[in-house]
């Protein structure tokens, strides 16, 4: 993928996120490095799933729809944003 392409990916995932903040908890009160982590994932998820570059254990645990995996793997920040994560795999369009 072209480093101008995963920019606007990330800044595509920051709005999406904002928008969907409801389905993450606390994200009102997480810090700005929280949340970037969350926006550095979610471009992880969308590129992993659709094949543009494969992202670490959790990531590709939650790709492979393996809850199991997702949760043992999730640090403190991914625990929390498990169900925006899934949605988005679901929702957000193929790249």
């Amino acid at each position: 993928m072209k480093f101008e392409n995963r920019t606007k990916l990330l800044s595509d995932m920051k709005d999406y996120t904002n928008q969907n903040s409801d389905k993450i908890i606390d994200f009102d009160k997480m810090s700005n490095n929280d949340k970037e982590h969350i926006y550095n994932i979610a471009a992880s998820i969308i590129m992993t799933r659709d094949k543009i570059l494969e992202g670490g254990s959790f990531v590709k645990s939650v790709v492979s729809n393996n809850l199991t995996e997702a949760i043992t793997r999730a640090d403190g920040v991914n625990i929390k944003a498990i169900r925006f994560y899934v949605i988005l795999m679901y929702n957000y369009p193929k790249i």
